[in-house]
């Protein structure tokens, strides 16, 4: 059965493969046919919470999404999702406060060749994106025209290496020269290839000015994420429980820590998502998280 309810929000992972008794890697609880309300309230600041809803169909994808501010009760986004198939989407429209619409098309083979987007989704295109793939499918070339003069105004390209991508690269206003680029590095896990280290040129002058790297256990679970950049730097660490994300430790160079911490039911799906923005001891955000979901 399909939930009816509308739009945008973290897909969740695809099954993870076998880890031989271990952990597997990102391990989220069932998703299909369930509705999913989070309500989040910021402590102290006498407002209603903000409500966030999302809709799964039985596949476990992403169909409905809706929005209201707490702030403000007219600032609603309400969105629906279409898809070809589990790894293809091919609409996202949303209406409310703000009315717009993404398309994406694929060839007969499944790969993307285009995709625009609708700002009112009044049927007129207001931006437009071309890809060009692989043998694999992979996209390697990224081509936006955001004036649909039929001229690119910037180019996106990327270097693929045993299935994954290995080089990104900008160039932002399609003049030929490229003005960011992103290498990565892979190591492989049980579930497939995860990133060990990325290092960004954010001003493509060929000198590395952020890079960040993965500590990960057996399975591929990211126990530790640093990120260097221009002399300071930054980490999340990961706490796992029963296989599933417990908490998230963020902490910059000789500043700021925040932790956020998840509470979860048996079957691991979290109930309650409660953030502490200053390492004081005590909550100041709280997620409330309600599952409606079909029986199977």
């Amino acid at each position: 059965m399909l939930l009816l309810l509308l739009g945008c929000a973290p897909e969740p992972p695809p099954p993870a493969a076998d880890t031989g008794g271990a952990c597997p890697y990102a391990a989220e609880p069932d998703w299909s046919d369930c509705l999913v309300t989070l309500s989040t309230d910021l402590a102290g600041d006498g407002l209603p919470p903000d409500r966030e809803r999302r809709g799964y169909d039985e596949r476990g994808l992403l169909v409905a999404y809706d929005l209201v501010s707490g702030s403000d009760p007219a600032d609603v986004l309400v969105c629906a999702r279409g898809w070809l198939d589990a790894d293809r989407p091919t609409s996202w429209r949303c209406g409310g406060s703000q009315t717009f619409l993404y398309t994406w098309t694929y060839d007969e083979d499944g790969a993307l060749v285009s995709g625009t987007y609708d700002r009112g989704a009044d049927g007129s295109p207001d931006r437009r994106w071309s890809y060009v793939t692989d043998e694999e499918g992979h996209v390697v070339e990224q081509t936006t025209d955001e004036d649909l003069d039929g001229v690119p105004d910037a180019r996106a390209t990327w270097t693929w290496r045993d299935g994954v991508p290995v080089r990104e690269a900008w160039d932002y206003d399609a003049d030929g020269v490229e003005d960011w680029a992103r290498e990565t590095d892979w190591t492989r896990y049980p579930a497939g290839p995860l990133e060990a280290e990325r290092r960004t040129d954010s001003d493509a002058d060929g000198a590395v000015d952020e890079v960040t790297t993965w500590t990960r256990d057996a399975a591929g679970n990211p126990l530790l994420v640093r990120t260097e950049s221009a002399g300071a730097g930054a980490e999340d660490r990961y706490t796992w429980r029963d296989c599933f994300l417990a908490s998230v430790e963020h902490r910059e160079d000789g500043g700021a820590v925040t932790w956020t911490r998840y509470d979860r039911d048996a079957e691991g799906r979290a109930w309650r998502v409660r953030e502490d923005l200053d390492d004081d001891g005590h909550t100041d955000r709280t997620t409330d998280i309600a599952w409606t979901c079909e029986a199977p």
